[in-house]
């Protein structure tokens, strides 16, 4: 079976909604029986906490040796590795058998739009991503998120203006004096609800409270737009930035643990 039908198998979903992620795979593996579907993993581009697995072992009998013989070849390939916690795909004690363990999560925190002053650090200026031409800049930005586990390697189709829906009028570069983008926020609105990625901020930069300065800057751009309640979905963050987020009165909706290989 092939790459793509065999992820859209997997996910329930076409195999026109995968094409786009089954071609950044760098490598792929399928188990099957005599050509019944067990199983399919693929890896995504390294990012500095490691290559993300995509697929998941089918249900069935066997599904726990599937899914553990699945990680430990993709393991063979490349010792770093990153992986969800998800039943429905890699179950939690099949990572644990092939040697992941937890080291983040991902998040869900939902509340009403946060009203906070925007208190830019000094040294620091915020850029409308709707002013920023220079895909290089975008590029730059989106950097801040490699040592973040969860996230994955930017392409150019992920920075162009506007990207997969996202609105440049509401999302921000930050750029460090004199210098390069250091940190970025991309935004989604729809009906009244803002929804974003966790603020990326450049590990140099980070716990200067730039990563609050981008979040409530764009809550405050959204606002006049109509927004009236957030969504932020968080990947790789601190307890410390989750707790920031509790104090400006967002609760915490889904946490799913991140796995991974590297120590």
């Amino acid at each position: 079976m092939e790459a793509l039908p065999a992820l859209s198998t997997l996910y329930g979903t076409s195999p026109e909604a995968f094409r786009q992620v089954t071609e950044s795979l760098t490598s792929l593996c399928i188990a099957d029986d005599d050509g019944e579907l067990l199983g399919v993993l693929g890896l995504r581009l390294p990012t500095h906490c490691g290559s993300e697995v995509m697929g998941g072992a089918l249900p069935g009998e066997n599904r726990h040796c599937v899914a553990v013989a699945l990680l430990q070849n993709a393991l063979k390939r490349e010792p770093h590795l990153v992986a969800y916690g998800e039943e429905e795909f890699f179950p939690e004690n099949a990572l644990q058998a092939a040697g992941f363990s937890v080291i983040s999560a991902h998040t869900k925190m939902t509340g009403p739009l946060p009203t906070g002053q925007i208190e830019l650090p000094a040294g620091y200026r915020l850029v409308p991503l709707d002013e920023v031409q220079e895909i290089h800049d975008r590029l730059l930005a989106q950097e801040a998120y490699l040592d973040q586990p969860g996230h994955t390697v930017a392409t150019l189709d992920a920075v162009v203006p506007n990207a997969y829906g996202s609105d440049d009028r509401l999302g921000f570069l930050a750029y460090a004096a004199g210098g390069p983008p250091v940190g970025v926020v991309r935004v989604w609105l729809e009906d009244g609800e803002l929804s974003l990625g966790n603020p990326g901020v450049h590990h140099a930069h980070r716990g200067t409270g730039l990563r609050q300065s981008l979040l409530l800057a764009a809550c405050a751009a959204a606002r006049q737009r109509g927004a009236t309640r957030l969504v932020v979905q968080s990947w790789g963050e601190t307890e410390a930035d989750r707790r920031a987020d509790q104090e400006l009165g967002l609760q915490l909706e889904t946490s799913v643990p991140i796995y991974g290989t590297r120590r």
